[in-house]
């Protein structure tokens, strides 16, 4: 598309570019924070679990380790997944 404007012309084009899609390597580990705070005490958490859940199942083998948020940050456990579960 192609524009007049006070003698000098602009043009407007569109294209869709493929770009190179490259598999990305499953993580080792993985630092998941939970947020533990009485301001989520209403959240879905049964669709967050599924989400996980869901995620394990593709990545299949990993080692997770569990941290706790709320007015203080802590660790809290190490898990070993393998074969999604």
């Amino acid at each position: 598309m192609m524009q007049n404007a006070g003698g000098q012309y602009y043009f407007y084009g569109n294209t869709f570019i493929e770009g190179n899609k490259s598999a990305r390597k499953t993580p080792d580990s993985i630092g998941l924070i939970w947020d533990n705070s009485l301001s989520c005490k209403n959240r879905d958490t049964k669709k967050e679990l599924d989400l996980l859940n869901a995620y394990f199942q593709k990545i299949k083998n990993t080692k997770v380790t569990l941290y706790f948020l709320n007015y203080t940050f802590e660790k809290q456990k190490e898990f070993v997944i393998s074969n999604g579960n």
